[in-house]
C-alpha cells in the first residue's frame, strides 16, 4: 500500500518538473526576435555612440578642456560651456552605446551638433579645410535625427516612448 501513494507522489513530482521545464523553455522561446531593420538601427546607434565619444575625447585629449574653452571664447561663446558640452557628448555617447533612452539622447544631442555645424559652415565642406569643415557635424546631426526617427534598435537597455515621433 505504501507503494501506491509513493508512486503517485513521484508522478506528481515528475509532472511538476516537466511543467517547470516547459515554462523555462517557453521563457527562452519568447525572447525578443529582432528584425534586420532593428539590427541595422543598433549598428547606427553603436557607431553614433562611438562617434559622439570620439568627438568628446577630442576636446579632452587633443585640445584639453581649457583649450576647448579658449576656442569657445574665440568664436563668441562663453568658455565655461566647453565643460557641459564635453559632458553631454561623452555621457550621450555612452548612453547610445548601452542603449539607455537612445532615442531621446539622440534628440537631446542634436542642438549641440547643430551649433558645431554652424561654427564650421564658413570653413567649407571637407574636414581638411582650415579649421575643419561642416560635413562631419552635419553627418552626426543627421545620423542622430535618423536614430530618433527609427528607434532604439535591438538590445537597448532602457527604452521610452517619450519624445518619440508617432507616425
Amino acid at each position: 500500500m505504501t507503494a501506491g501513494p509513493a508512486k503517485l507522489e513521484t508522478n506528481l513530482e515528475a509532472k511538476s518538473e516537466t511543467k517547470s521545464e516547459t515554462k523555462l523553455a517557453n521563457k527562452f522561446a519568447t525572447k525578443p526576435r529582432y528584425t534586420s531593420i532593428e539590427y541595422g538601427v543598433t549598428v547606427l546607434r553603436l557607431s553614433l555612440g562611438v562617434m559622439w565619444i570620439a568627438h568628446a575625447m577630442l576636446k579632452l585629449l587633443v585640445f584639453a578642456l581649457p583649450g576647448t574653452a579658449e576656442f569657445f571664447v574665440s568664436i563668441g561663446f562663453p568658455g565655461f560651456l566647453a565643460y557641459p558640452v564635453f559632458a553631454a557628448e561623452l555621457g550621450g555617447g555612452l548612453a547610445l552605446l548601452f542603449g539607455v533612452y537612445a532615442r531621446q539622447v539622440a534628440l537631446a544631442l542634436m542642438p549641440v551638433m547643430a551649433v558645431a555645424a554652424s561654427v564650421h559652415f564658413a570653413n567649407g565642406w571637407v574636414h581638411t579645410s582650415q579649421n575643419g569643415g561642416w560635413e562631419y557635424p552635419v553627418f552626426l546631426l543627421m545620423a542622430s535625427l535618423s536614430l530618433w526617427l527609427m528607434g532604439d534598435g535591438a538590445y537597448a537597455w532602457c527604452r521610452s516612448r517619450r519624445f518619440s515621433p508617432n507616425f
